[in-house]
């Protein structure tokens, strides 16, 4: 039987509390705790927002990682409103469960609250003040309310296996957007709208293949339906960020299968070497020239001079421009999109008068050049907190086989940040909701877990287990003779 904590009034406030520290309920034999029993930290929990909340979610969640409302706006020629009808749905779910407020109480929604002032108090400064307040408007706000339901949705352990199972098969999406759309421009291979550029779309696939493989993992049949069906779109997966030529989706892919190795046990390090060379002979032999002449210079500095190079070195001056624009506006930056107008207007200086709008192309940079040293260490302390929960809680679990699915869900969000940071070396996502999501998860993650932990079992403990705890048991009654005298 599980011990409770008893809930006390704070004479001073009249707040309820329940702490560590609060007394047991024992039975009988000088206070000792039930025999089995051990304490427990009640936490108070938001009521759950019931089926219609989760199904809305799951719909949010399922648009946000498949893009299938930009293939419906290609495919009818109008707005499809999709996204917005299940943010109309899944809002004031959030909103009247009580539960948007979770997210924001943790390290992650402290510090995006942090970084959206800081761009905000710096808005006197920014040059271009229309395009910043367009960017917070239209793709910042929009990230927050990201992470706010990634964040507050999940309550349980299978709310999280299933928002992870509908986050890794919205990939099947995009995999047919792939085969439907993709267009070949200069040798890198993208779609349309927000995964039109190759790196994007490259690291759009890359953040949902250990999803996938969570799926397979989390199947006890490994032939089920839906064990194959993880396993096709993983594998055309790999074929299509090969084909994407995009040299930031190689080196995530690479970082990806290191991980893996170090993570893995020494029996199968083996399997890992022999398995992970042959996908990789074949992804290489697969992929198109084009493709492979763009993965060149990544090792050969004397491959021919053509558009993979002059993108390489233009990336470079970029970044070192980039460079130039934090060390000069330390404390704001230049603002939310306004680096792009700073490149351009030096372009101009110096006589390129052609020269077109172009962001940094590096999320780190466009972060400090555009919010300053104070909003990158904001920004890159959410990865770091992200990272470190996610790899504790791994750590933490990995060797209980009760909580091997809590494991599996932890490492895979640790090796799609691990994806996310070295993707996004080469594209400019700071305001997209990429971070803000794999934070949402990590937080919820790191709730149900520590719920479940706490109660040795694979439900929450609700709000009414510390307000009215069960009556303590009296001991048992012993029988005495009976003196007629």
């Amino acid at each position: 039987m599980n011990t409770y904590e008893t809930p006390d009034r704070n004479a001073s406030n009249g707040k309820l509390n329940v702490s560590a520290a609060a007394s047991q309920r024992t039975a009988g034999n000088g206070g000792a705790p039930y025999p089995g029993g051990t304490p427990l930290r009640i936490r108070l929990i938001a009521p759950p927002v019931g089926a219609f909340g989760s199904w809305a979610f799951l719909a949010f969640a399922f648009l946000t990682l498949s893009r299938f409302h930009e293939a419906m706006t290609v495919m009818l020629g109008v707005p499809a409103y999709l996204f917005t009808i299940a943010l109309a749905f899944v809002l004031p779910a959030a909103l009247l469960s009580g539960r948007w407020l979770i997210p924001w109480q943790t390290v992650p929604g402290k510090l995006l609250i942090g970084f959206t002032l800081w761009m905000i108090v710096g808005f006197p400064f920014y040059g271009w003040k229309g395009g910043a307040f367009k960017e917070i408007k239209d793709a910042w706000m929009l990230s927050l309310i990201t992470f706010m339901l990634f964040g507050s949705m999940i309550g349980t352990l299978p709310d999280m296996r299933r928002a992870l199972k509908v986050t890794a098969f919205s990939v099947i999406v995009v995999l047919l957007m792939f085969i439907k759309f993709a267009t070949n421009i200069r040798g890198r291979i993208g779609i349309f709208g927000s995964l039109a550029n190759a790196n994007d779309l490259a690291m759009h696939l890359l953040i949902i293949l250990p999803m996938l493989v969570l799926v397979v993992q989390t199947k006890k049949k490994m032939f089920s339906l839906t064990s194959l069906a993880a396993i096709g779109s993983a594998a055309y997966l790999l074929v299509v960020v090969m084909r994407t030529g995009s040299r930031a989706g190689l080196l995530g892919l690479g970082f990806y299968l290191v991980a893996i190795f170090l993570l893995s046990s020494f029996a199968n390090k083996a399997k890992l070497i022999v398995g992970g060379a042959g996908v990789l002979i074949v992804l290489f032999a697969t992929a198109p020239e084009s493709a492979m002449d763009r993965y060149r210079t990544l090792w050969d500095d004397e491959v021919e001079e053509g558009e993979a190079v002059a993108s390489a070195r233009g990336r470079g001056l970029l970044l070192k421009e980039s460079i130039r624009q934090t060390l000069l506006h330390p404390v704001f930056g230049l603002g939310p999109a306004n680096f792009q107008v700073a490149f351009a207007k030096k372009m101009e200086s110096e006589g390129q008068m052609h020269h077109r709008f172009r962001a940094s192309h590096n999320t780190y940079t466009q972060v400090s050049s555009e919010t300053g040293i104070p909003g990158f260490l904001m920004f890159f302390s959410l990865m770091v907190w992200c990272f470190w929960q996610n790899l504790r809680l791994y750590r933490q679990t990995n060797r209980n086989p009760q909580h091997k699915e809590i494991a599996n869900m932890a490492i895979c969000l640790f090796l799609s940040l691990l994806v996310f940071s070295v993707t996004t070396f080469f594209g400019s996502n700071a305001y997209r909701f990429y971070l803000p999501v794999l934070a949402g998860l990590t937080v919820s993650l790191k709730r149900v877990a520590d719920e479940v932990l706490a109660s040795g079992a694979g439900q929450p403990m609700p709000v009414w287990a510390a307000l009215w705890p069960p009556p303590t048991p009296r001991p048992p009654m012993t029988s005495r003779p009976v003196s007629l005298t």
